[in-house]
């Protein structure tokens, strides 16, 4: 089984391909962080620095942006967590009332 995860340069372009643009890189020397703006909100992403993005945080950093996580981050988060009876989120966002567990067979 392979582990999805993002290099940083991939997780950037993954969050400018979601809308998102570089507002502002003056903290980047010196805290490793970026300023990304999106129709008129704000968010700061503390960049790891060269260290790779594992599904947990992926799922979580896209949430703060709005973003749909990569499907692949999304069926791995819910294989592992317990969220049975949670909606599943294959198709891009669309989840049409289908749970998790009925979907990807999760029984336990």
């Amino acid at each position: 089984m392979t582990v999805p995860t993002f290099t940083e340069t991939q997780f950037i372009d993954y969050i400018k391909d979601n809308g998102w643009e570089i507002a502002s890189t003056d903290y980047w020397e010196e805290f490793n962080r970026l300023v990304f703006k999106k129709d008129g909100r704000i968010v700061v992403f503390q960049c790891k620095g060269g260290g790779k993005y594992f599904y947990p945080e992926v799922i979580k950093t896209c949430k703060v942006f709005e973003i749909n996580p990569p499907t692949e981050h999304i069926h791995q988060y819910y294989r592992h967590m317990r969220y049975d009876d949670k909606e599943c989120y294959c198709e891009d966002g669309k989840t049409n009332g289908t749970k998790f567990k009925d979907c990807h067979g999760k029984t336990d």
